[in-house]
């Protein structure tokens, strides 16, 4: 009775950059730096860690592979480029079923280092300033 719903890999879960960078730096098993660049290969657990959201309940990987590419600036990334591929488990409408994925995301971080914290006046005060 009945067929399994559409699928779309669309990211409902929100990831932050400093998110996603930390698991490219904690689970990479491959990194070469030329110039301002820097390409690397996932692990599959680190791919798997980028192609599913914590919230995405209806989403097992059950394999991924992903290679990376970080443009850097004195130090700071500036954009950076993911590339996965994946095989989900995908629970939809009570069916079960294996999709193939192929992801790409691309990042640019703005306003790097122009952050501003304002301090209240009593707050001031109290620091002795």
């Amino acid at each position: 009775e009945g067929t399994p719903g559409a699928y779309s890999n669309i990211q409902l879960g929100l990831s932050l950059p400093h998110e996603e960078l930390a698991v490219i730096v904690t689970n990479h098993v491959q990194l070469a730096a030329e110039g301002d660049t820097a390409t690397g290969t996932l692990t599959d657990a680190g791919a798997q860690l980028l192609l599913v959201r914590d919230n995405q309940k209806a989403l097992t990987p059950l394999k991924a592979a992903g290679t990376f590419k970080l443009w850097l600036q004195n130090g700071a990334v500036l954009k950076y480029q993911v590339r996965l591929e994946g095989l989900l488990s995908v629970e939809s409408g009570g069916f079960r079923r294996e999709i193939v994925v192929h992801q790409t995301t691309d990042v640019v971080i703005r306003g790097i280092g122009t952050t501003q914290v304002e301090v209240p006046d009593q707050a001031r005060l109290k620091l002795g300033g």
